[in-house]
């Protein structure tokens, strides 16, 4: 896989961003050099997807400044990705702005123009050209390209047959895989990764860490996949509150810092706590004479200077919902018999026998590309049968939630709106779900 073409230094400097009346990011820094892996680490909702906007140059602070070094490029592989319908997997990977496909279309079109060339000079000119790219081309490992492309497929985990195959056949999952062999093989200087493990399994797993280990540019990555953090990290970076904390060390050791830091802040809070009640004590005291007043308000002067100490929040946000029970439904929930299910001319799933009964929570598990997102869809009724019979029990109506969320949000509705949409029924109060922190 190429190497970045140029590694230099990505920083943010007492950088803000406000969402609303909300300070999701509070005058944070941070520094990327050559050889970092950074892991980003923190609570849903604490805004590691908005640092890595940030970064990226995607998103813009309040206050603050990002700086970007140099020619350094950064690359981004977000939690949603373009599916790229109309290509195959390969090509999908391989077609970057900064890509082997583009260069080979540069040369192409060059080669067109010395054909087409009415005199020397221009004829010159487009060799020139031409000589520039190709010699970018080969210095960028263009003509092993497509070889190191198939092996970052086959390494994350889709099987070698589905690499020449359309983009909009592929599972979910499968089109995640794409997205992540594409952002490596586009090589930039730094590397953002969101949520990289997600859809991967153990196997595609230890091959990304070890390529991220020999990676040659920097890499911040956000993940929740302690593992992964022991296997890629060298600095590990928590988002907490606003604020970023940096540690040293593996997850362990930064759980273990962590709660150290937090007992010591703790400690360090009640002991203001029992000084500003020594003082407020001293003041009552002296209010009592008269003589004392320059002393009490030195007294007060004091309190009003002094900073609370903060305390990190370290509990956990969770959801507590009370919602209305759904209409009871037959002993059989769903079935299918002799189900056969694919996508084109190539069945996923053949002659499937399955009974779900009503109270059942089912796992479902398998290797990547075994087809468990095409059963879901399957029950669901979302894909149509090649062969055999679905049916569905009494009363079920299927609800699905989709490994890519995005295609079904109406970017109209307000949250609250969709929320209501979702619930279909008016006397559902949504307002009531709210996030409680234990």
């Amino acid at each position: 896989m190429a190497g970045p073409t140029l590694v230099g230094m990505l920083s943010l400097s007492d950088v803000t961003v406000r969402h609303g009346h909300r300070t999701l990011l509070d005058g944070v820094g941070l520094q990327v050099t050559r050889g970092d892996r950074v892991a980003v680490v923190g609570a849903n909702g604490t805004g590691k997807t908005t640092l890595l906007g940030l970064l990226a140059g995607e998103v813009a602070p309040d206050a603050g400044q990002r700086a970007c070094a140099g020619d350094v490029r950064v690359g981004r592989l977000v939690q949603e990705v373009a599916t790229h319908r109309g290509q195959t997997a390969l090509d999908a990977v391989l077609d970057t702005p900064q890509g082997v496909r583009a260069q080979q279309r540069r040369l192409a079109e060059l080669e067109q123009a010395v054909a087409d060339a009415e005199d020397d000079a221009t004829r010159d000119a487009a060799l020139t050209a031409w000589s520039q790219v190709q010699e970018a081309f080969e210095a960028a490992g263009g003509y092993e390209a497509e070889a190191a492309a198939r092996r970052a497929l086959a390494g994350l985990g889709l099987p070698e047959a589905w690499a020449d195959r359309d983009v909009g056949e592929l599972s979910g999952g499968q089109m995640t895989r794409v997205a992540l062999a594409r952002t490596l093989m586009d090589a930039p200087g730094v590397l953002l990764l969101d949520e990289p493990t997600n859809h991967l399994d153990l196997d595609a797993i230890t091959w990304l860490a070890d390529e991220l280990a020999d990676y040659p540019g920097a890499v911040v990555v956000v993940t929740h996949d302690r593992d992964f953090v022991d296997a890629v990290a060298t600095r590990i970076v928590e988002l907490a509150q606003g604020r970023l904390t940096a540690y040293h060390g593996g997850y362990d050791d930064y759980v273990r810092a962590k709660a150290e830091r937090v007992a010591a802040q703790r400690a360090a809070a009640a002991r203001q706590e029992r000084e500003v009640a020594r003082l407020h004590d001293t003041v009552a005291r002296l209010g009592a004479k008269a003589t004392k007043a320059k002393q009490m308000k030195a007294k007060l002067t004091q309190i009003a200077r002094m900073e609370p100490v903060a305390v990190d929040d370290d509990r956990v946000a969770a959801m507590r919902l009370s919602l209305p029970a759904s209409p009871r439904s037959g002993r059989d929930v769903v079935a299918l018999r002799g189900a056969t299910a694919g996508y084109g001319q190539q069945p996923v799933l053949q002659g499937v026998d399955l009974v779900i009964e009503r109270g059942w929570t089912v796992a479902v598990v398998g290797p990547n590309g075994a087809g468990k997102t095409t059963l879901l869809r399957l029950l669901a009724g979302d894909l149509e049968l090649q062969r055999g019979q679905r049916w569905l029990g009494h009363q079920v109506q299927p609800a699905v939630f989709t490994q890519h969320t995005a295609d079904q949000l109406d970017a109209d509705r307000t949250l609250l709106e969709q929320a209501q949409v979702a619930a279909g029924d008016g006397r559902v109060d949504v307002r009531a779900a709210r996030a409680v922190r234990r």
